[in-house]
């Protein structure tokens, strides 16, 4: 029990044992509610009952920020719709180079390496011509980095790539619509692309392609978002997921998603209240990554926990088994 929480009363024992997490499915089966027309917020908290003792979690607004927890005041929210899809990194064909010698002959010398950056005008190679004799240097046409080298001192070429300079500092997001939901995309729609296997915040785009057919390969539309890459945070051929916002939802009353958690198979919220935390059972409608609608059980103006709030449901857990 979290020391933090003093537990004034002998509890009851709840009815039913708490579930460890909200079910996502629950979530994304209400995105399926959203629509155009601004949802009413519920006028009066239509299924609060009077809390008992075991269901209050006495924790003082000191102690929140020691136990990762914050408060949000429900109201008003904009929910958006999206489309989750995956894709790779990939270079814009004129922030990418491939230089082969101009005229054929012996290669005296290599002046970069693989993964040098370069400046327009950098010499790469040093090649002396088969017919004069005088030799000439390839030089990059573009600031960037030497993605490839395919030469080495005292080799013959000729019309062959010798080496493929790039500009790295934006690339696109390269992502596959299933065929069946292009419809939902158009161009100018908010994408957010993140790694897929990291937990950094994602980047934020708007598409700037959307093919006008599908795939025959893999049944999918192209659709492409460029992002800004100076800090080299994305590398060309890298896994990514994004998500395509294709419709927002108005919501008249809504709280962080992260405040919602599972107490008896239904959603619950803990609300703050002179006594403490205690849990509030609430209906939901739609939802996105940030927020989650509520139809019914608060109103606008409650103050209700967020962050650490699988805290406040085990120590509820906890009891229940004292």
């Amino acid at each position: 029990m979290n020391p933090s929480i003093a537990t004034a009363f002998t509890t009851p024992r709840l009815m039913n044992r708490i579930s460890t997490a909200l079910p996502l499915a629950l979530l994304a089966l209400s995105l399926s509610a959203c629509s155009a027309k601004p949802t009413e917020a519920p006028s009066v908290d239509t299924t609060a009952t009077a809390p008992t003792a075991a269901e209050v979690i006495r924790i003082a607004p000191a102690d929140y920020a020691g136990n990762r927890i914050t408060i949000a005041t429900a109201g008003p929210a904009t929910l958006s719709e999206t489309l989750e899809v995956y894709g790779e990194i990939t270079l814009p064909r004129n922030r990418k180079r491939q230089l082969s010698a101009r005229y054929p002959g012996i290669v005296r010398s290599v002046d970069v390496r693989q993964g040098d950056a370069v400046k327009a005008g950098d010499a790469l190679l040093t090649i002396e011509s088969s017919d004069s004799l005088r030799t000439y240097r390839l030089t990059s046409p573009i600031d960037g980095i030497v993605l490839e080298l395919h030469a080495g001192t005292g080799e013959s070429v000729s019309d062959a790539v010798l080496a493929v300079v790039a500009d790295l500092s934006q690339v696109n997001a390269a992502l596959t619509v299933f065929a069946s939901q292009a419809g939902q995309v158009a161009l100018g729609q908010a994408v957010e692309v993140m790694q897929s296997s990291a937990a950094d915040a994602p980047i934020r785009s708007k598409l700037t392609y959307v093919g006008a057919e599908a795939d025959s390969s893999n049944r999918g539309v192209s659709v492409r978002a460029p992002l800004d890459n100076v800090d080299r945070h994305w590398l060309p051929g890298q896994f990514v997921k994004a998500r395509i916002e294709i419709r927002q939802h108005s919501a008249a009353l809504a709280v962080p998603a992260d405040a919602v958690q599972s107490i008896d198979g239904k959603p619950s919220v803990f609300v703050e209240t002179p006594d403490g935390l205690t849990p509030q059972q609430v209906r939901l409608g739609a939802a996105d990554s940030a927020n989650v609608e509520i139809l019914e059980g608060i109103v606008a103006g409650t103050r209700v926990a967020r962050g650490n709030t699988f805290m406040l449901k085990s120590e509820l857990l906890t009891r229940e088994e004292e």
